[in-house]
């Protein structure tokens, strides 16, 4: 089990992994794309949206 999953199941982790920091400057650069993203370019936000959550396929969770 690696430190992500063991972060999203609860567990112990351990925060300097360096693949958990890449995985959230990649995360941070998608909120900032989506955060730019014409409100009508909603084909583009819902790429994001579903890149950034992938539940959220086909959800509305209160973006634009």
């Amino acid at each position: 089990m690696d430190e992500f999953e063991k972060m999203a199941s609860g567990r112990l982790y351990n925060p300097a992994d360096p693949k958990l920091d890449a995985y959230h400057l990649q995360r941070m650069a998608l909120c900032q794309q989506l955060n730019q993203t014409s409100i009508l370019d909603q084909q583009t936000v819902e790429r994001l949206k579903t890149e950034l959550i992938p539940s959220s396929k086909g959800k509305s969770l209160g973006l634009f």
